[in-house]
């Protein structure tokens, strides 16, 4: 189980295929989370300490190769919400397709060994990384720590 901490931009009333509700949260960068209801209700009663412009920390859990999210708690260490605000404040705000395009055109120019001419020697290390950790956390994958 991974842990996420955003700052909720928007919270939205829908209803899955089955039609029971659940909170559609969109963070300050554009991500949606869907808040169901959870294990014998167990999320629907806490739906209601859900808040715009409040911090949260996630937690997400895999069901048949999809993420959920299983729990949820406001974020009260001011130390963690203001680096969610800061985050969330930096943030280009695009959507996560968006997103997902521009990695995609990072890791042809990485391939391309074309990082450093576009980005320059100083920042495309710093961006590699970034690839690296997005890929690990999009893909599930637990790096190793080699020894």
């Amino acid at each position: 189980m991974r842990k996420v901490i955003i700052v909720i931009a928007k919270i939205e009333d829908d209803t899955d295929y089955n039609e029971k509700p659940y909170k559609k949260v969109t963070d300050k960068e554009g991500n949606e989370w869907k808040v169901k209801q959870g294990r014998g209700g167990k999320l629907k009663d806490k739906w209601d300490i859900l808040k715009e412009g409040l911090a949260y920390e996630l937690s997400i859990d895999k069901y048949e190769g999809k993420d959920f999210v299983a729990d949820f708690e406001l974020v009260k260490d001011e130390l963690k919400k203001k680096a969610a605000e800061e985050v969330a404040e930096k943030s280009p705000g695009i959507s996560g397709e968006e997103r997902g395009m521009w990695w995609k055109e990072v890791g042809k120019l990485i391939v391309a060994s074309k990082l450093e001419e576009v980005f320059g020697e100083k920042d495309a290390p710093f961006i590699k990384r970034a690839y690296k950790l997005q890929a690990i956390a999009s893909l599930g994958i637990i790096a190793k720590k080699e020894e």
